[in-house]
């Protein structure tokens, strides 16, 4: 579309070329004493627009001597400014490459060149801005090169260098820049396992750094390694609300956390304070209020609060079995009985052990349980066949020693001797 404009404006210029210059009487005198020259009014207009054109062309050949050394000045800048990228570039690829050496002294002729390019007048404010960066992320790639090679005095001076280099940036990415900083230094103090650094570290860090998925990360491997679960345990939650784990990982997470915050619990009201700072989620998962259960039957809670938590755990196994190993059914069932002889005799829970029994009756643990309940409430028939019916079908382990123990006490109750003897000895050997 442009040419077809470009012709139309030629041929207008030639139609007013005809018309204005082709019958054109006029005449221009030039004088010039003693010397007198007579030429046409077309010749004259011709001769000073030829006269404006050369002298334009002169004037931008001046100008373009003029700024030649600006030009040149600005090839050389860009020319080192490329290469100094391209070695970036290549220093970034071997660190990933795991060649840390020769990253190392590749970022080093970088940062050299940027130290050249600093050295030119007359910078703007984004090429200023942009050599910042690029000799930033030059010292960061050396620094990861340092940390990886374990040279710990070459790492403390790039510290040393991002603290000097921290003003350099323009206001509005100072903090990011100082944020990302803090946070690969702790991540690097973690790494040398000096988790105290780290939160040191990460405790330095802006309001919106210390809400970050990274963030959250680093402290839950710092506070973790510093035994405090119950601060891990709230960064594991920010992460798993932030998709930071997938369902299943995040679930066994806060599983083992929660877990391993109420075992630093010293005493009931402690451990009651714990249990209730537990998200709904987490006290919903049956390994954690089975765990709960067995630490209050520990710190002598009381028998109302650790029944609370075995029933919830009695409850999900009743209606997910499938879900349970034969590890954790034990377990349950022993911590289930501990606690049941702490309180008195419940028919309630007799009941409840005799229906489960019979709706599993081959189901071994289920049936220790029920003799077990039933040994409680003096029903020394039924707890004896019980009991004897799943010893024959246990694996060894804790529960089938208490059940050979019990029988133990039956029998010697009954001033059999021998079997008592034979029940200990099979206790001894489970």
């Amino acid at each position: 579309m442009r040419w077809v404009l470009w012709i139309i404006v030629l041929f207008a210029l030639a139609v007013l070329a005809a018309l204005g210059l082709g019958n054109n009487n006029g005449m221009v005198t030039l004088f010039w004493p003693p010397y007198r020259a007579d030429v046409s009014l077309t010749l004259a207009v011709l001769l000073v627009l030829a006269l404006v054109v050369m002298v334009h062309l002169a004037w931008q050949g001046v100008a373009a001597l003029t700024h030649l050394p600006v030009r040149v000045r600005q090839w050389r800048f860009e020319r080192k400014l490329a290469a100094s990228q391209q070695l970036a570039m290549q220093a970034l690829f071997l660190a990933l490459g795991g060649r840390f050496v020769r990253a190392d002294a590749v970022a080093q002729r970088s940062v050299a060149l940027l130290d050249e390019l600093v050295l030119f007048s007359n910078l703007s404010a984004s090429e200023t801005e942009w050599l910042t960066h690029l000799r930033w992320l030059n010292v960061w790639t050396q620094g990861e090169c340092k940390q990886s090679l374990r040279d710990l005095a070459g790492r403390d001076q790039v510290i040393e260098a991002w603290q000097r280099m921290a003003d350099q940036h323009a206001p509005l990415q100072r903090a990011e820049v100082k944020d990302a900083a803090t946070l690969i230094r702790a991540r690097w103090a973690l790494d040398a396992r000096d988790p105290v650094q780290a939160m040191g570290l990460l405790n330095q860090l802006s309001k919106g750094a210390g809400h970050r998925s990274l963030t959250h990360r680093l402290k839950l491997k710092a506070l973790r390694a510093l035994g405090q679960h119950a601060d891990a345990l709230k960064a594991a939650r920010a992460l798993a609300k932030h998709g930071g784990f997938s369902s299943d990982a995040s679930a066994r997470l806060l599983q083992s956390l929660a877990m391993a915050s109420l075992r630093q619990c010293q005493d009931a009201s402690q451990l009651d304070s714990m249990w209730r700072s537990l998200d709904a989620r987490e006290q919903r998962m049956p390994s954690v209020a089975l765990a709960a259960a067995e630490l209050g039957l520990k710190l002598r809670a009381e028998s109302a609060w650790i029944m609370e938590r075995l029933n919830r755990t009695w409850t999900h196994w009743m209606e997910h079995p499938n879900d349970w190993d034969e590890e954790g059914e034990a377990q349950l069932l022993l911590s289930l009985q501990s606690a049941l002889q702490q309180l008195p005799p419940d028919t309630a829970w007799l009941e409840r052990a005799e229906q489960a029994h019979l709706k599993r009756p081959r189901h071994a643990p289920l049936q220790a349980l029920y003799g077990l309940v039933c040994m409680q409430h003096a029903l020394w028939g039924k707890a004896v066949s019980a009991l004897d019916d799943a010893q024959k079908r246990l694996e060894p382990g804790a529960l089938k020693r208490k059940v050979h123990a019990s029988l133990a006490l039956m029998a010697e109750s009954r001033s059999d001797t021998a079997l008592a003897l034979k029940h200990w000895k099979a206790a001894a050997q489970s």
